[in-house]
């Protein structure tokens, strides 16, 4: 029994000491609600790439190439619409803003130059922001061309021209936007556990009372301590992320909320030994806590945080494995977008990152114990 009472008495102490600090708090969530603030005012306009199509009159084969174009289910996040109450100069200007991708005008009297030229030009102007978004959008109207234009009779001669029709064979991609929520909540969780654990091991030495602490308990119970308080600080932290997430992008977890749960204290116990790690080594909160915080963020950024790690390269790809970090942030992002999924690459997951805690609490419990002693 007394070993619950010095325990709880840890986590008292801590919870005090973390809610009467509002800095404690600011230093923990602020980064994570200006990620978030990044992604809704620049990288979520982003994703949508607009492409319009531009009509010149109301010819039969205009309007039907035009509703071909606008309906495709196009990939690489490009969106058709049509373009309407715009003069030739407002068009050009967004194009140049890059508030349009790209634009396509089809020509005015279309029917009849098919009938009398055999041929007709239709303008197709685009910003290459990369190879296989200009390739999409190309493919889509020569497509729609030939789609418009099979069986077309002229001279009494008809033309059987080829044509692909593009099925939804596959699910829908996750978009950037749940992608990046769901990682942004994992480092919430990397963040929070690291940096609350590295202020409350930090006071210590800074208030000269890690001695005292150790006196009234074992290192058993300091550790358990540390970690339990660690474990309430990331849930509440979690918890607000996940709530900005949803009122900002309606990002909702598709996963198993069990095991989501599970593994929020998976990562807050994991990742909870470096800031134990940092705080006996650096021994003062600000400098401690501002060396995780950007631990993380680095490790986020490389690891996963807004592409998965699987599709970099070079020296990127290799550094993003070396940071335990990026195998947390897999597993918990494809959790929470796609649920539980049995898989060698999620045990895999499991076991690097609970290794990786057990050397650091281990290390970090041996200076702690080192550094009281002096």
């Amino acid at each position: 029994m007394e070993f619950f009472d010095k325990i709880y008495a840890i986590i008292l102490k801590d919870l005090k000491q973390w809610f009467r600090n509002p800095f404690l708090i600011i230093i923990a969530v602020a980064p994570l609600l200006l990620i978030l603030g990044f992604i809704g005012g620049f990288l979520t306009r982003a994703e949508t790439l607009p492409t319009g199509v531009i009509l010149e009159d109301n010819d039969t084969i205009a309007l039907e190439l035009k509703d071909y174009l606008v309906n495709a289910e196009s990939g690489s996040y490009i969106k058709w619409f049509e373009v309407r109450d715009l003069s030739p100069k407002d068009i050009e200007q967004q194009f140049l803003e890059g508030a349009i991708l790209c634009y396509i005008v089809l020509p005015a009297n279309l029917s009849s130059q098919l009938v009398t030229n055999n041929t007709a030009a239709i303008e197709v102007k685009i910003n290459n922001i990369n190879d296989d978004v200009t390739k999409n959008v190309l493919q889509r109207v020569s497509n729609a061309c030939n789609y418009v234009n099979n069986n077309l009779t002229i001279n009494s001669t008809t033309y059987y021209t080829p044509k692909i029709n593009y099925q939804k064979v596959v699910p829908t991609d996750i978009s950037f936007t749940a992608y990046t929520c769901a990682s942004i909540c994992a480092l919430a969780i990397l963040l929070s556990s690291g940096v609350n654990t590295a202020t409350t091991t930090s006071y210590e030495f800074e208030r000269n009372t890690s001695k005292e602490l150790l006196l009234a308990g074992s290192p058993a119970e300091i550790v358990t301590g540390k970690i339990l308080v660690s474990i309430i600080q990331t849930l509440i932290i979690f918890g607000t992320i996940l709530l900005v997430a949803f009122l900002l992008f309606g990002f909702v977890p598709s996963g198993n909320i069990f095991f989501l749960i599970f593994l929020v204290l998976w990562g807050a116990i994991t990742f909870a030994s470096v800031g134990f790690l940092a705080a006996t080594v650096i021994r003062h909160i600000i400098p401690s806590a501002v060396s995780i915080l950007i631990l993380n963020i680095v490790g986020w950024w490389i690891g996963g945080g807004l592409i998965p790690p699987e599709v970099t390269t070079g020296f990127i790809h290799v550094l993003s494995y070396l940071w335990p970090g990026t195998y947390f942030i897999r597993m918990f992002t494809n959790s929470i977008l796609l649920g539980w999924i049995n898989t060698p690459t999620l045990w895999v997951d499991f076991v690097v990152t609970g290794l990786f805690g057990l050397v650091t609490y281990t290390t970090a419990i041996y200076l702690f114990l080192k550094q009281v002693k002096k």
